[in-house]
């Protein structure tokens, strides 16, 4: 696994790479720790290395694996086809990273030619600022604008897909994820399914 470059005071920047790389299995064994009595988490499922992601800080990306890690968890020891498939149906709707900037860009852009009318045009600089955030997400897949949103949760649209097809796999959609092992072990078959 590489390391990750190390900045002021010994902390990792922004730019670490958050798992190892692809070749490197899922760290997951569907056992119980005897010293704590708690199944270990599935640390290194998601694999992907999109802008977004290598952007943002590791806790950040750790929150929101550990989020879809704990709803599919869920889905595969406690929910029903059904119950899957509603919660298939929310995730089509969930915003994701690139639509959120989008968004947010635009309404600022709108608020600067807004207030630049009003006020003789200093405020259209806002619209001016708002176009090169716009650019900056196109062309690099990240700026100033995705950290915030990444920080409160804002997933990209790959993190969507792959909790998306962890589900699916788990429905029956796909290969068959295998029954033995119980919940924690299917559940990290279908992430583990999902990432390749």
């Amino acid at each position: 696994m590489p390391r990750a470059p190390r900045g002021a005071g010994g902390r990792a920047e922004w730019g670490t790479p958050p798992f190892p790389s692809r070749g490197a299995g899922p760290s997951f064994n569907g056992k119980r720790s005897a010293a704590t009595g708690e199944t270990p988490a599935m640390e290194t499922w998601n694999q992907s290395a999109d802008s977004a992601r290598i952007h943002t800080p590791l806790m950040v990306n750790r929150r929101i694996d550990e989020h879809v890690e704990a709803c599919v968890r869920h889905m595969a020891s406690h929910a029903d086809r059904a119950e899957m498939s509603h919660y298939l149906q929310k995730l089509e709707r969930e915003w994701d990273l690139n639509r959120a900037v989008m968004v947010g860009a635009s309404g600022l852009g709108a608020l600067g030619l807004l207030l630049g009318s009003r006020d003789g045009g200093r405020w259209r600089v806002l619209t001016a600022a708002a176009c090169a955030l716009l650019v900056q997400h196109a062309l690099f897949g990240f700026g100033p604008l995705s950290g915030p949103l990444r920080a409160l949760g804002i997933r990209t649209r790959r993190e969507i897909d792959l909790e998306k097809f962890a589900i699916k796999a788990l429905r029956g959609d796909f290969e068959r994820i295998p029954n033995d092992g119980g919940p924690m072990a299917r559940a990290n078959a279908a992430l583990v399914a999902a990432q390749s």
